[in-house]
């Protein structure tokens, strides 16, 4: 389930203008700054080419850093789905991706899952207003 938060982070990564390229990115994955933490951290997010009617899948990760195991898994699943099998192929063909890597870098630089403002993100999201 995706938050009010998480909805307006995405409204206000479609009218961003900050595109530039992700090292390692393929098949045409962007980059993109969204928004930032309280603390200024970019929170990052990559996306496929524009969506001509796809269905959108959206992935968050690092919403609570020290969970590491779902990052991993994100990981893995970037590099299966921008890969050149027939697979991730007919995947892209289907889906457009948009993905946030790191949801909570504040919590990450404190080794914490809470944000520095102290809020639990799934649990308090509406308190990220």
């Amino acid at each position: 389930m995706i938050s009010a938060c998480h909805i307006n982070m995405l409204k206000n990564a479609s009218t961003s203008n900050s595109r530039h390229s992700l090292r390692g990115t393929r098949n045409g994955m962007r980059r993109t700054t969204s928004t930032k933490a309280s603390n200024g951290k970019p929170i990052n997010m990559l996306t496929t080419k524009g969506s001509d009617g796809k269905k959108l899948v959206v992935v968050l990760s690092r919403q609570h850093p020290p969970e590491v195991t779902g990052y991993m898994a994100m990981q893995e699943f970037v590099r299966t789905v921008t890969g050149n099998s027939a697979l991730a192929q007919n995947f892209r063909q289907q889906y457009e991706l948009v993905m946030f890597p790191m949801l909570n870098p504040d919590g990450a630089a404190r080794f914490q899952r809470r944000t520095a403002q102290g809020i639990d993100m799934n649990r308090d999201a509406e308190a990220l207003r």
